[in-house]
């Protein structure tokens, strides 16, 4: 199936125009890649409108069809139409939401670009603090924050719960335990420009699982930037899953998509990556060897080698090219401001 571009929607007399590629009308810009999630937008735009930056920052919401089918461009579209804030919709018919993301950024104006999920419920401070954080710390390349359940009966997975300010350098960074997650963190537009876009091969919709976040950080960290946990930066995840087969699911993802991470960075030579990969091989073989081979403390050490291994296999078969920067922004399309 041909692929198609993004194409992006902007109208409405309230709309600043852009000066230059990051228009300092805007402050932050959020940026959602949404799929098949129609029925949890309104959350996420209730919880927008609830911001208590509201009126004081200005700020803009691009929002991603990344090549639903369900209900999510009228959603959109209606909830859009009614929104307080500019909201940019866009369509991205690449499935991926790699590709969404970049779409996404593309189009942000802002010198801030905050990432949240469609699941994603932010706390009514959240730009406020955000933009607190960045503005009393200069070095601060990202922040990103606490992520607690929105609903306590969903499973105990992509959280962070920490109540612990930490900064993380290329030093202390680590892929399997990574400060911040996709669903709640900021990056400073000028840096984006700089490091390129998020690696289309990995993120949820790819083939090589899950690590767009984890690859866009260490490409952070390594340009010699930090990044700067703030617990009082704020989401609840609206995730939904309880069962056993979905948070299966879900580490499955993950864990394929680190195997694609390595592969990426092991075949650039990095010799972090490489020496990541090799001790956590190493250790998930000796767990294999030391526990019986067929126990159960067996299985899961061979399953998740299996799943590392077939991450890297399946980033070699299936990557596709990389811009090396994402376009600078355009007002060519139509935004809506109610």
């Amino acid at each position: 199936m041909a692929e198609t571009p993004a194409t992006s929607r902007r109208c409405g007399p309230a709309s600043p125009p852009p000066a230059g590629p990051r228009s300092p009308g805007f402050r932050i810009s959020v940026v959602v890649s949404t799929c098949n999630r129609a029925a949890d937008l309104p959350l996420l735009f209730e919880a927008l409108e609830r911001q208590t930056s509201n009126g004081r920052i200005a700020w803009e919401l691009v929002i991603v069809d990344n090549r639903s089918t369900d209900d999510t461009a009228r959603a959109i579209a209606d909830l859009a139409g009614r929104a307080s804030f500019p909201v940019t919709r866009l369509f991205e018919g690449r499935q991926g939401k790699s590709y969404g993301l970049n779409a996404g950024v593309q189009a942000a104006r802002g010198a801030t670009i905050a990432f949240t999920d469609d699941d994603g419920i932010p706390a009514p401070d959240w730009l406020e603090r955000l933009q607190a954080h960045f503005d009393a710390h200069p070095d601060a390349g990202c922040v990103g924050g606490r992520v607690e359940l929105h609903d306590p009966a969903d499973a105990m997975i992509t959280v962070r719960l920490s109540r612990e300010p930490r900064v993380v350098d290329a030093s202390s960074f680590a892929a399997f335990d990574i400060p911040v997650i996709g669903c709640n963190m900021a990056i400073r537009a000028a840096l984006l420009d700089e490091l390129g876009a998020f690696d289309v091969s990995i993120g949820p919709g790819a083939r090589a699982g899950t690590a767009e976040d984890v690859d866009m950080l260490y490409r952070l960290v390594s340009a010699g930037h930090r990044i700067h946990y703030d617990p009082a930066v704020l989401v609840f995840h609206n995730h939904g899953r309880r069962s056993a087969d979905q948070v299966a699911r879900v580490r499955t993802s993950y864990l394929i998509g680190r195997g694609a991470f390595y592969c990426k960075h092991v075949l650039k030579a990095d010799r972090t990556v490489s020496r990541w990969a090799y001790w956590e091989l190493r250790s998930l073989s000796t767990q294999w060897l030391r526990s019986g081979l067929f126990t159960r403390s067996a299985r899961e050490s061979w399953r998740d080698l299996k799943l590392i291994a077939t991450g890297a296999l399946r980033y070699l078969r299936y990557r596709q090219p990389q811009p090396a920067r994402i376009a600078r922004a355009r007002d060519d399309g139509e935004t809506t401001n109610a």
